[in-house]
């Protein structure tokens, strides 16, 4: 998700919006051609394109929204692959 206008007082606002959906269930802050990357999960796709169309896009910064669906699950780990000093 791109939003309109950057500064601290759009960032905060916008992450509070972001955080009242249910269906959220991650929300990264990022660098380069997106502010947030936001992970949605729903029933089912009509579900899905009511929380974009509906509720996502309607939210008063939003400049742009890119979509992409996981079609199968093929690994999930919690392990991070990062050696301890």
């Amino acid at each position: 998700m791109k939003l309109l206008a950057h500064g601290p007082a759009n960032l905060e606002a916008s992450s509070d919006a972001i955080r009242r959906f249910p269906e959220l269930i991650e929300c990264h802050a990022n660098r380069g051609p997106f502010d947030f990357l936001l992970r949605i999960v729903t029933r089912d796709v009509d579900t899905y394109e009511r929380v974009i169309l509906g509720k996502l896009s309607g939210l008063p910064r939003v400049q742009e929204i890119n979509s992409t669906t996981a079609l199968s699950w093929l690994q999930s780990s919690k392990a991070l692959p990062v050696q301890a000093h």
